[in-house]
């Protein structure tokens, strides 16, 4: 008679070849997946410029402001696209019956580049400018950048 043979056991894997099988495979996905995902053009990437940029008070510097008295404003964003800001500013105006003090400036970036601010105020406290940002996140979403204005 012949002896039964047991057929052999199913080899045993251990935590490190499952980690180093997982690391594999999001590695492979980490680099492969942007590439099969982004759109080539001669093999260089697209890039998309930004229109609008809300920059803090100091990146900036006035060419003239609409009001030389000193208070507290909102900045509401600074625009590189005049038609951009004009938009922003006939929409302010017609928010909660006119009730935004909207005004704009021309500035200049840190880059040097020509633009267009937009703020509220001025207002003669610190908060009355952070409820002034309030209403206008309320009403539209965005959230302004309070700061003192300096004539």
């Amino acid at each position: 008679m012949k002896a039964k043979s047991t057929p052999p056991a199913p080899p045993q894997y251990e935590l490190k070849h499952r980690l180093t099988g997982a690391i594999i495979i999001v590695s492979l996905g980490v680099l492969l997946i942007p590439w099969l995902l982004s759109e080539r053009d001669g093999g260089a990437a697209k890039r998309t410029t930004v229109e609008e940029i809300a920059l803090p008070d100091n990146s900036v510097r006035d060419e003239g402001a609409a009001s030389a008295a000193t208070g507290w404003i909102v900045q509401v964003g600074i625009f590189s696209r005049r038609e951009n800001a004009a938009s922003t500013l006939a929409r302010l105006g017609q928010l909660a019956g006119g009730d935004f003090p909207a005004h704009e400036s021309q500035v200049e970036t840190a880059a040097g580049a020509p633009a267009t601010r937009i703020w509220l105020g001025p207002y003669t406290s610190e908060a009355a400018a952070a409820e002034a940002n309030r209403r206008l996140h309320a009403l539209t979403g965005e959230q302004g950048f309070v700061t003192e204005q300096v004539p």
